[in-house]
């Protein structure tokens, strides 16, 4: 689990670019997953409006194909990854035929372009596809002045505007009992937001903050599969120091005990991946070993390298094919480096 505590400046707490990572990459699991109770939560009038039994379409290659548009000067810092940012297409209730481009975007730290960006996302989506878009920040950052939700420009009595709605994380600090008692599963994912923001890794309070949003994953009589997926965003959200997470994964197995649950915590899970990438990486030498007597200098090294369990399992077809073990490893390292 993360080590690093977060970096402290005077405008509030900037989050380190690791625990930013965790938390975009938590933060766009949850939407995938959740999106009926996210825009339930923060966006009622419009979960209204869309039809439900006709499930959303996620264009992801559409948002790479967005970030490759920005120009250089929009786009984050070399080495830096772009914040999450979801579109997906929808139909309304109203007019079966009618579709919709929503295009959210997460933000977890202040950004200079930021309104920019929505911007050129916005009218880029339109001029694509000839939709109306509907696009949504949500700001997850510690900085309670900055708040974007226009770009406005201005020449010679040409003007125009865009506005967007902004959801801002950090005004639900004073409703965080609303939070807590809510039914809905996507509150919780908020509140250890919140809980990320006012806590550091190495902290006791956040190992209690945890615990906490757990017990009450627990009452909630959700599904399992609610549990389930709330369970992994809680944990991977709210990283702590190696010894803060060997004692939360303690507290967790009494709280399955007391509640009859069971929960696969990320040092499972971590076991589990790391078993079945070894068994992927003894079938791939099992079968090098049948087909050329012997393994090629630098083939485990090269098989340690790749952590994707589908690349491995490709990697037993290449085996079979290949015309010689040199080749061979020449493919398993193309794949590590694609990887």
């Amino acid at each position: 689990m993360e080590k690093r505590g977060a970096v402290w400046e005077q405008e509030g707490i900037a989050l380190s670019y690791r625990i930013r990572n965790n938390l975009d990459l938590a933060w766009k699991e949850a939407l995938v997953g959740f999106l009926p109770d996210f825009l339930a939560l923060f966006q009622p009038h419009v979960h209204r409006q869309i039809d439900w039994s006709v499930g959303p379409e996620f264009l992801e290659n559409e948002v790479r194909r967005l970030r490759r548009a920005l120009p250089g000067q929009v786009r984050p810092p070399r080495g830096q990854r772009q914040q999450v940012d979801l579109v997906l297409k929808v139909r309304l209730l109203e007019g079966q035929e009618a579709l919709v481009l929503v295009h959210i975007e997460v933000q977890n730290q202040k950004d200079p372009h930021f309104e920019l960006r929505m911007r050129l996302y916005h009218d880029r989506l339109f001029d694509r596809y000839g939709l109306p878009v509907y696009s949504l920040a949500i700001l997850g950052d510690a900085n309670p002045s900055w708040r974007p939700g226009f770009f406005h420009t201005d020449v010679w009595g040409c003007s125009t505007t865009f506005r967007f709605p902004v959801i801002k994380l950090l005004d639900w600090k004073d409703r965080r009992q609303e939070l807590e008692a809510s039914n809905n599963p996507f509150a919780l994912v908020v509140a250890a937001h919140l809980a990320v923001l006012e806590t550091r890794p190495e902290e006791p309070a956040r190992l209690q903050r945890a615990l906490h949003l757990v017990r009450l994953l627990l009452r909630r009589g959700f599904g399992q599969d609610e549990v389930d997926g709330i369970f992994r965003l809680l944990e991977a959200i709210m990283t702590m120091s190696e010894g803060l997470a060997d004692r939360f994964d303690r507290e967790v197995a009494l709280l399955e005990e007391e509640h009859a649950v069971k929960l696969i915590t990320r040092s499972e899970l971590r076991g589990i991946k790391k078993g079945r990438l070894e068994g992927h990486r003894r079938a791939v030498h099992r079968v090098v070993l049948a087909r050329f007597g012997e393994a090629p200098a630098g083939l485990e090294e090269a098989l340690e390298a790749l952590g994707d369990a589908e690349a491995l399992m490709r990697l037993v077809d290449v085996a079979v094919t290949v015309p010689s073990a040199a080749e061979f490893l020449t493919a398993v390292r193309q794949q590590a480096g694609a990887a």
